[in-house]
């Protein structure tokens, strides 16, 4: 599973982290919103769409291809859809060691920035490990864009508040558990 997937995740799982001065960006969205990026994916740019129903704290990401995942924050739970063979593979939820990172993050505010025709704050944010990223969030929580050694990996291109349908998270009542053998490759962010 891509580790900058992961990581764009991980900003929506709300845990509490540790910044300067008290400050801690909002990494949950507050409300509904539907985010189409441009991503840096083995070497190519290429387009996802991340979905949000905010008050059930349920993420839908759309990769390249045939398959999507869906994310519950809330029960800790990881679903990748397969669209092609009908199917769906429950993971043992990809975030935790990444949502361990976070809550030792340490947050730097950079400075206010416009991505997608929207504002967001830049912030510096190192993990254990000295692993650094540079991520711009607006107040709401959308993660607009997110930079590894100075190389836009994420930007937004478009960004569309409004409600959701909850359908749009469910999975389909027809698809069947698939074993986990037929895990689907996300390949990574980066070059």
């Amino acid at each position: 599973m891509s580790r900058h997937l992961v990581w764009l995740a991980a900003f929506a799982c709300g845990a509490s982290v540790a910044a300067h001065a008290d400050e801690t960006p909002r990494l949950i969205p507050a409300r509904d919103v539907d985010v189409t990026y441009q991503a840096l994916i083995g070497g190519k740019m290429v387009r996802e769409r991340v979905r949000w129903l905010a008050a059930d704290e349920i993420e839908r990401i759309d990769v390249p291809g045939r398959a999507y995942m869906l994310i519950d924050h809330r029960n800790h739970r990881t679903d990748i859809v397969d669209a092609k063979t009908r199917s769906v593979i429950e993971t043992v939820n990809p975030l935790a060691g990444e949502i361990a990172d976070l809550k030792d993050a340490q947050f730097t505010r950079l400075g206010a920035e416009r991505v997608a025709k929207h504002d967001c704050m830049a912030w510096k944010a190192v993990l254990p490990g000295a692993v650094t990223r540079e991520l711009c969030l607006t107040e709401e929580g959308v993660l607009l864009r997110e930079k590894n050694d100075d190389q836009t990996v994420i930007e937004a291109v478009k960004v569309r508040f409004g409600q959701l349908s909850a359908k749009l998270f469910d999975i389909p009542l027809n698809y069947q558990a698939a074993p986990n053998g037929n895990l689907i490759a996300i390949p990574p962010y980066g070059p």
